[in-house]
């Protein structure tokens, strides 16, 4: 505090009071609390921005391989192209062996229906030709013609399923199954 002394025996303590209008501090607290609402709203917006372009940029490859598997999928691909990132380059190599595997196995059992087919073509020839040779009764001929007409129609049935299922698997594009059992068909008969 300040002392006044005009007697060198009294001393008098005195309190001066200065007074200032807040208004101009409240109006610059004012304006910086605007201009940091301004500031921080552009920062979010090009934050948001950045996050989108490098999201964009980022899932980039994901999209690509979502592309190429659709492809794959509708037959005008037959396996997965490259130059995926290291996260992504292993699920690619794995659907590429999927896809190999699964084109071998399916032509496999296309090849074994095949050699099924072909190993009774020549049996039922054969027995086609037997009852037409023979003079058996018309009862019995009905009979053996009715088996093979029933061999016929199973083999049939099988090449039909065995070539619809193919169009079913990934990569393969479709088969046109009604000449393919037309041909067979007229073989047999």
């Amino acid at each position: 505090g300040v002392t006044f002394a005009d007697d060198p025996h009294s001393v008098r303590p005195v309190t001066f009071s200065v007074a200032i209008s807040l208004t101009p501090y409240e109006e610059q607290l004012w304006q910086f609390r605007r201009r940091m609402v301004l500031w921080f709203s552009i920062l979010m917006l090009l934050l948001l921005a950045t996050l989108a372009v490098l999201l964009r940029a980022v899932l980039a490859p994901v999209r690509r391989l979502e592309r190429e598997i659709h492809e794959v999928e509708a037959g005008r691909k037959e396996v997965l192209g490259g130059g995926y990132p290291r996260e992504l380059s292993g699920v690619a190599r794995h659907l590429n062996a999927l896809l190999i595997g699964q084109r071998k196995r399916l032509a496999r059992y296309r090849d074994t229906l095949g050699n099924l087919a072909h190993s009774l073509k020549t049996p039922l020839a054969v027995m086609r030709s037997a009852l037409s040779g023979t003079g058996e009764s018309a009862q019995s001929a009905e009979a053996i013609g009715a088996e093979i007409d029933r061999i016929s129609g199973i083999i049939e049935h099988q090449l039909k399923r065995a070539a619809a299922s193919g169009g079913a698997l990934l990569g393969q594009a479709p088969v046109a199954v009604a000449p393919i059992a037309a041909d067979l068909r007229a073989a047999l008969l």
